[in-house]
């Protein structure tokens, strides 16, 4: 939905500008976007479409390098790049990085990769959205209750970001998101649905 409404007017929320996108899931539905297009806001979806740029990434170390490419993209005044899109930011690194052995070199990797993306944030004014998977905690749960799911990434990726948002689903197309951490908004929850024309406050 972001992809689609980053490319709005200013006046309606949009910012007027391209979208990137960088794969590490192979969770990317282009089909997704151009129906959210359509439903939702009456747009052509393949022009819509036209102005994602996507770029798939297999490795954790190759992430790096594309958010390099990244930096070219947003640096060419005639693509006006407004929102960079990483989903997932630790899918690569915890596959390469495993055991407590190595999280010292996995967090050092997430640090560097990390820098890169504010850093283009900051030089080219665009907006980075990170998405983030979480693990459960086995001793959280202890003999109450259930192991409790929390971010992954621990505190390098939790003082990189500016604001936190944690996502949980409820029942049918219901999800709950909740905001955990912002310089300026105070703690807060809410519901929303996951509908053809994207996120609504009914189902």
């Amino acid at each position: 939905m972001l992809a689609v409404t980053t490319q709005g007017k200013i006046e309606d929320g949009g910012a007027l500008g391209s979208v990137i996108v960088i794969d590490t899931e192979g969770a990317w539905r282009g089909e997704r976007v151009k129906q959210i297009a359509t439903t939702r806001f009456g747009l052509s979806g393949d022009e819509v479409l036209s102005n994602v740029r996507v770029a798939t990434c297999y490795t954790n170390d190759g992430l790096g390098h594309v958010c390099n490419e990244a930096a070219a993209l947003c640096a060419d005044p005639s693509l006006c790049v407004k929102l960079l899109i990483v989903d997932s930011i630790m899918a690569l690194a915890r596959v390469q990085y495993q055991g407590r052995g190595e999280l010292a070199d996995r967090q050092c990797a997430l640090g560097r990769i990390l820098k890169q993306l504010k850093m283009l944030a900051v030089e080219f004014n665009i907006a980075v959205l990170v998405t983030n998977q979480v693990m459960s905690s086995p001793d959280s749960g202890g003999m109450v209750g259930p192991p409790i799911a929390k971010a992954c990434g621990g505190h390098v990726l939790a003082h990189a970001v500016t604001t936190r948002i944690q996502f949980k689903k409820g029942r049918g197309a219901q999800r709950k998101c909740k905001l955990h951490d912002s310089p300026t908004l105070a703690e807060a929850e809410c519901e929303f649905f996951i509908t053809d024309g994207g996120l609504a406050d009914e189902e």
